[in-house]
């Protein structure tokens, strides 16, 4: 039983935080020349489509020098150039460099977003009692997963997918700081 608890622990905190994002990304910003929207955040990624000159995006984080991860008003996520001629984006530095030193304002999340987060908890739920804890194991038909596995099958049976594995599901969300944490997603993953 408590392997149980452990595994439905680590579900909880794995869920990304509804109204929280981190300090490097509450900005708007806006095309200024043309730039490709793209899945991943690598030239060689598939495009999603060229965003215009004008079009307002939201800027999640800025990856690194290179890229920006982005939301566009239909609420797809994806990357763009950080170079800035494409955008006016002055916002946060770079993940590697220091924090802004003021606390950002939460965003605030419609509630399907939240009746997801209600609705992957649940399923969560009902695995205690039927689910087990096994160490680097993937087993759906017998109910035996790692914490990793455990949430990419909680998720994936909510329409979300993940990819199994720490160092994928890490990266998957935003960071939140613990003592914001909520329940909830701000975005699909």
């Amino acid at each position: 039983m408590k392997k149980k608890v452990i595994l439905f622990a680590a579900l909880l905190l794995s869920v990304p935080a509804v109204g929280s994002v981190s300090a490097a990304s509450n900005y708007e910003t806006e095309v200024e020349w043309g730039v490709n929207f793209r899945t991943a955040p690598s030239t060689s990624s598939k495009v999603i489509r060229m965003l215009p000159k004008g079009e307002d995006v939201h800027v999640i984080e800025k990856v690194n020098s290179y890229w920006l991860k982005i939301e566009t008003k239909d609420g797809k996520t994806g990357y763009i150039s950080a170079d800035p001629k494409y955008t006016n984006y002055s916002g946060s530095p770079d993940p590697s460099s220091s924090a802004p030193t003021s606390e950002p304002k939460p965003k605030i999340i419609n509630s399907p977003s939240s009746s997801k987060a209600d609705a992957i908890i649940a399923t969560a739920k009902s695995l205690i009692g039927k689910a087990e804890y096994d160490y680097g194991t993937r087993d759906r038909n017998r109910l035996i997963f790692d914490c990793s596995s455990f949430t990419e099958y909680v998720f994936e049976k909510n329409g979300i997918e993940l990819k199994w594995g720490t160092k994928y599901q890490k990266d998957a969300g935003t960071y939140v700081s613990k003592s914001k944490l909520q329940k909830g997603c701000t975005s699909p993953i």
